[in-house]
């Protein structure tokens, strides 16, 4: 599904919304059944298991934030902490930036659109919970009240 420059993936075990800029970098939000977070996949030099301080900026939040690497199907991903901080300066904003600090001193810097962003992760969010919500137990019998009792009274549907 897309929604503006926002697409939402749904399987049977995950959900993801994400969106990528012009240099090919990719920001999003993932949730399989346990958990939701935010990344940044880019190419970015950084180490799974590294953890180092960041940056994030839109029109409606501005902060600092923590950035783990971890390598998942190959590739390597930005995991940004703390959710909820990523997920209030993604809110009514046009543009969400990003700082990575690198190793010499600079910083390298990731910009994406937010057009759409706010019905892709409301969906994603949607979906994980249903996918999270626990199996309804099998229908039993109804209980049904003995005549002159004050107890449970049948029901028709």
């Amino acid at each position: 599904m897309t929604y503006k420059n926002w697409i939402v993936d749904i399987t049977n075990n995950t959900t993801e919304a994400h969106t990528a800029n012009d240099s090919g970098s990719s920001f999003g939000l993932f949730c399989n059944r346990d958990s939701c977070l935010f990344y940044v996949h880019q190419n970015f030099d950084c180490k799974p298991g590294e953890k180092y301080s960041a940056l994030v900026n839109s029109g409606a939040v501005s902060g600092p934030i923590s950035v783990e690497c971890a390598k998942i199907n190959g590739n390597v991903f930005q995991i940004l902490v703390p959710f909820n901080l990523v997920l209030e300066a993604s809110k009514n904003a046009e543009v969400i930036g990003f700082a990575f600090p690198l190793s010499n001193g600079a910083y390298t810097v990731a910009r994406f659109s937010l057009a759409g962003s706010a019905d892709a992760m409301k969906r994603t969010l949607i979906e994980a919970a249903k996918a999270n919500k626990p199996a309804a137990p099998a229908p039993s019998e109804p209980p049904v009240s003995q005549p002159g009792s004050k107890g449970l009274k049948d029901i028709v549907i």
